[in-house]
């Protein structure tokens, strides 16, 4: 990115379900070995301004490496009209409106894959 901070993608299938990824680090051969997984909430993309920022500080000064995966419902695994949605509804429950709508427990735990789900 900068001649010593690099950016790779890559996906990862997990349960069937391409997961893509990103990894910021020095150029290979120099600093640690540390890896950080950076968390986004929201319906945020692996690559905000945010969690880029703080992965090419953390390579920068401390030679770490940093992880970011788009979860289910998630950056490149929603379409941009579902992303926008989403941070509508967000906005809408920061500001404390009763009437925003939120997902139910049920819906939340239909995002998770069956095979980790109890019976």
């Amino acid at each position: 990115m900068d001649g010593r901070v690099i950016q790779r993608d890559f996906d990862v299938e997990v349960g069937g379900n391409v997961v893509p990824c990103v990894i910021w680090m020095l150029n290979p051969g120099v600093g640690s070995r540390a890896l950080i997984a950076m968390g986004h909430g929201g319906s945020q993309h692996k690559k905000t301004e945010d969690i880029r920022n703080r992965a090419i500080h953390f390579a920068k000064d401390f030679g770490w490496a940093s992880l970011a995966i788009d979860a289910p419902g998630h950056g490149d695994r929603i379409s941009s009209e579902e992303a926008e949605a989403e941070r509508l509804k967000a906005q809408a429950r920061v500001r404390g409106d009763a009437d925003a709508p939120s997902m139910s427990p049920d819906d939340k735990i239909r995002y998770l894959p069956k095979a980790n789900c109890p019976d």
